[in-house]
């Protein structure tokens, strides 16, 4: 009989689950990529006016009035807590994570989930027989309408804990395979640079990339209303652009203003080899939160440089050229799992831009 693979679910394996019952759809939009389902929400959904903080779950029917969808706009602060579009009948142990998805649903929303009696990334399971709903709550940055249009966040399902340590990732660098490369030209960077940037629990610590000039984008704080179910808006209505400066020591930066949210990249590119995806986390939350790539997960086969998101907090920070901000967890996947094929470097790239600064497609 043949073991189970130990990692993070393919696309076949979700489709089985969804195909089986061990997925419920409850409505709304649920697609199954290479290594995750996009899931979007179910309707109604309940809208709180004015800004929500929790130190736990919220309780769905304690939270809000209860909405539909069409027509909604949702103002900048305001939250929408809803049933995600499936829900978890899993009759034994898997691990459950969740990720914002790229694109316009990210730039004007900050999503989370988490899963009824477990929480979020933990081991999600029907011991009692009863199907477990998946919660999504989402913020907005700006006004965003549409939400019924578009996918929120990426689940993905893995049987253990599919995480590489420190001893695992050391001996993948010294077998002569590079995990971090230059994102403008795909070559491996320095080898013993990269065993340097292993950390104690097996993570790879990544870098903020500023250049002369252009480096970045801020969302614009009289954005126009973004809507989800269009596509070709214009950049220019939702961002700015950030230039570098440079100190009296030489070295670049930017100055990060309160409660702000940039886009900027990272130093380090990643080359993924079968049988490895990864996920992109902040190192320090105490100035700002997010460090995190546009989809925050990275497939199999991944090649190129990871976009950054930084979200200041309640007071300005000066951000440096190659200041540690964020690191790579790398974690097992179903080889039998579609590769992702194509170097990303200058994905979405706008033309009149100089290489390495990308945007979101809109």
């Amino acid at each position: 009989m043949k073991k189970p693979f130990c990692g993070v679910l393919g696309r076949d394996a979700l489709r089985m689950l969804l195909d089986e019952g061990f997925l419920v759809k409850t409505g709304g939009l649920v697609e199954v990529k290479n290594e995750t389902i996009d899931i979007g929400l179910s309707q109604p959904v309940r809208l709180a006016n004015k800004p929500f903080a929790s130190t736990g779950y919220p309780d769905m029917n304690m939270f809000g009035e209860e909405v539909g969808l069409d027509g909604l706009i949702l103002r900048p602060g305001h939250t929408v807590l809803a049933q995600a579009a499936v829900r978890l009948n899993l009759l034994e142990p898997f691990h459950v994570g969740f990720s914002s998805r790229s694109g316009m649903a990210r730039i004007g929303l900050e999503s989370t989930a988490h899963v009824d009696g477990f929480g979020e990334m933990n081991c999600a399971y029907s011991r009692d027989g009863l199907s477990r709903r998946v919660i999504i709550s989402a913020i907005s940055r700006i006004p965003v309408t549409g939400l019924g249009k578009e996918s929120l966040l990426q689940m993905r399902i893995s049987r253990k804990d599919a995480r590489l340590g420190r001893e695992e990732v050391l001996k993948i660098l010294v077998s002569g395979h590079n995990l971090f490369i230059d994102p403008r030209t795909g070559k491996p960077l320095e080898k013993e640079l990269q065993l340097r940037r292993v950390t104690p629990d097996g993570r790879l610590l990544a870098t903020l990339h500023l250049q002369e000039g252009l480096c970045g984008f801020k969302l614009r704080k009289d954005a126009k209303v973004l809507d989800l179910s269009l596509r070709g808006q214009k950049w220019e209505d939702f961002f700015e652009p950030v230039y570098a400066n440079r100190g009296g020591d030489g070295r670049l930066y930017v100055d990060l203003r309160e409660t702000g949210y940039y886009l900027f990249i990272t130093r380090e590119g990643l080359n993924l080899r079968e049988g490895l995806c990864a996920s992109l986390k902040q190192l320090d939350s105490s100035l700002f939160r997010g460090a995190i790539h546009f989809a925050e997960y990275f497939g199999h086969g991944f090649q190129g440089g990871a976009t950054l998101e930084m979200v200041t907090l309640s007071s300005d920070v000066r951000a440096y050229e190659g200041s540690f901000v964020a690191s790579f967890g790398l974690d097992r996947v179903d080889p039998d799992a579609p590769i992702y094929e194509g170097f990303s470097a200058n994905q979405n790239l706008i033309p009149q831009l100089p290489p390495m600064v990308t945007m979101p497609t809109l």
